[in-house]
């Protein structure tokens, strides 16, 4: 039987990641399922890393037809010395930067709303890295949901999470006795995360 196969690879670091994406009966049916998985996560990344063969199968596939990685995936490198927080704190950072025009706030708020629902163990430094983007593109209508990042979680998260961030949005950014100008604040945040 003549079947297709869809392959993704891309390098990632120092090696070649592979997924088996699936095996097709028709050519048709390999395109569309490149075109499904092209926008998700990760795969919208590595576009260019689909692969469609054709193959020679004695019988038929159990899985004709299937999409295998159907929601996209993540890319993870370990990084020895850190907990999982500090990994994934140093992903955010590697995939996000610092051009604060171009990052976007809903993205931020979504992961913040995601890891307040179920917080990872460990240090909360992912935490706090995600407050402190929504600080850098938000206003006085993030402030609740900063508090909330600060006061619910732990003892750890409430004194990472910087009360600075929520002051300074509600009184609109400016320096007074206690806080200092957003500007200060902003750039202080990102040479940090630069050095972390």
């Amino acid at each position: 039987m003549i079947c297709y196969k869809v392959i993704h690879k891309y390098r990632l670091d120092d090696h070649i990641e592979r997924k088996d994406i699936g095996i097709y009966s028709t050519h048709e049916n390999a395109c569309a399922a490149v075109a499904q998985l092209k926008d998700k996560p990760g795969f919208c990344d590595t576009q260019d890393g689909f692969r469609i063969r054709r193959v020679l199968r004695v019988g038929r596939p159990r899985l004709l037809d299937v999409i295998g990685w159907a929601e996209g995936f993540d890319t993870y490198t370990y990084y020895p010395g850190l907990d999982h927080n500090e990994q994934r704190t140093l992903e955010l950072v590697k995939k996000y930067g610092f051009d604060l025009e171009n990052i976007p706030k809903q993205e931020i708020v979504h992961l913040l709303e995601q890891e307040l629902q179920s917080p990872w163990p460990g240090s909360s430094e992912y935490l706090r890295v995600l407050c402190g983007y929504l600080y850098c593109l938000g206003d006085a209508s993030d402030v609740q949901l900063l508090e909330k990042a600060k006061y619910s979680v732990n003892m750890d998260a409430g004194s990472m999470i910087d009360a600075e961030w929520i002051d300074s949005l509600k009184n609109g950014g400016q320096a007074d006795n206690n806080i200092r100008a957003r500007e200060e604040i902003v750039r202080d945040f990102i040479q940090y995360y630069k050095e972390f």
